[in-house]
């Protein structure tokens, strides 16, 4: 896995407060038996977060992408009148 920032470009917090990390794991292999080899879906937490954090993410960057962005993204917003209506 690659992960990397260039530490003289904007930050995470600059440019990704509209970004949202999401996985898969795709695990099924049809003619394998039992599907093939389950992989779980923790690879954000074991993988891509620490490598985040070895290629100089702060923890206000990594907190952006995993918990103030989603939380922006799926909360409910009331719009002002257009045209009468609410």
């Amino acid at each position: 896995m690659i992960v990397g920032r260039d530490p003289a470009g904007p930050t995470t917090l600059e440019t990704g407060r509209r970004t949202l990390v999401s996985q898969d794991s795709g695990w099924y292999a049809a003619g394998e038996p039992g599907g093939g080899n389950y992989k779980d879906y923790n690879a954000v937490f074991t993988h891509l977060i620490p490598e985040m954090k070895k290629n100089g993410f702060t923890a206000a960057e990594i907190d952006g992408l995993f918990i103030a962005n989603p939380a922006n993204a799926f909360a409910v917003k009331v719009r002002g009148k257009q045209g009468g209506r609410i």
